[in-house]
C-alpha cells in the first residue's frame, strides 16, 4: 500500500506541476487539481486489486492536500474488458480533468488515450505494459516499463542462463498471455540453445517425448499461465514420463 501511495504521490505531482511555474523555496501550494480514476470497480475478478489500488491512492490524495493542493476527484467505474467506454467519455466534466488515471483493460486505452490527447489531458496507465500508445502519444504516460525494453534484457539474461539448454515451448492454446514472450526466444539470432515447439493437440506420448532432450537440460515454457493450461501441461507430462 505504501508503495502505491508513493507511485500515486509521484505522479500526481508531476501532473500537478507539468507547465507551471514555481519558486523552488516555496512549501505551501495554493491550486486544485481535477483527477479522475477509470477502473472496473465492479468487476469481481478485479474489484479487490481496483480497491487496494483506490486507498493507495486517497493516500496520496490526503498527501498533496498537506501541501495545499486541493483535488476534485471524479472516479468511474470502466466495466468488463468487452465492455464500451463510450459513456464513460460522454461525462462533460471529464473533459475539464487535469490528469487521468486508468484504465485496466488494454481494449479501452486507445480509445482513452485518443480522447486524452484531444483534450489534452495526461493519462497516467497504472497497469500494463504491453501497449504502446506512450511512444505515439505525448499526453500518455505508463508507469510500468515498456515489455519492448524489459524483454530485450530478459532475453540476453535468458540466453546466459540457459545456454547449451534444450527449451520446449508448449503452444497451450487458450489466452496465450505470454506468446510474445516466446516469440522472442524462439526468434533470437545465434541463440546458444534449441528449440523445439509442442502444439496443443500434439498430446501423444512420442511427441512429447520426440520434444525432449536426452543429453540437454530441458526447460518447459507454456504460452499461457492459465491454471487450466498449466493442469493440462503437468498430466500430460506426467503421463508420459
Amino acid at each position: 500500500m505504501k508503495s502505491i501511495k508513493r507511485l500515486l504521490l509521484f505522479c500526481l505531482l508531476c501532473s500537478c506541476f507539468s507547465g507551471r511555474t514555481f519558486a523552488a523555496t516555496v512549501q505551501h501550494f495554493d491550486f486544485t487539481v481535477k483527477a479522475a480514476i477509470i477502473l472496473p470497480f465492479s468487476e469481481a475478478e478485479s474489484r479487490s486489486r481496483m480497491v487496494e489500488y483506490y486507498k493507495g491512492f486517497l493516500m496520496a490524495v490526503d498527501s498533496l492536500k498537506r501541501t495545499g493542493v486541493s483535488i476534485d476527484l471524479y472516479v468511474y467505474d470502466s466495466g468488463g474488458q468487452n465492455a464500451s467506454l463510450l459513456p464513460v467519455l460522454q461525462h462533460k466534466e471529464l473533459g475539464d480533468m487535469d490528469v487521468i488515471f486508468g484504465p485496466l483493460y488494454p481494449k479501452h486505452i486507445k480509445p482513452l488515450a485518443d480522447f486524452a490527447k484531444a483534450h489534452s489531458i495526461r493519462l497516467v496507465i497504472p497497469f500494463t505494459s504491453k501497449d504502446n500508445e506512450v511512444f505515439n502519444n505525448p499526453y500518455v504516460y505508463r508507469i510500468n516499463t515498456p515489455q519492448s525494453y524489459l524483454y530485450s534484457e530478459i532475453y540476453q539474461h535468458f540466453a546466459r542462463e540457459f545456454t547449451g539448454c534444450n527449451i520446449v515451448i508448449w503452444n497451450s492454446g487458450g489466452q496465450q498471455i505470454d506468446y510474445e514472450f516466446t516469440r522472442g526466444i524462439r526468434l533470437l539470432p545465434q541463440r546458444p540453445y534449441t528449440v523445439r515447439i509442442l502444439e496443443e493437440g500434439d498430446i501423444a506420448a512420442d511427441m512429447i517425448k520426440n520434444a525432449f532432450s536426452t543429453t540437454q537440460t530441458n526447460i518447459v515454457i507454456p504460452t499461457s499461465n492459465s491454471n487450466i493450461a498449466l493442469k493440462k501441461l503437468f498430466a500430460n507430462l506426467t503421463a508420459t514420463f
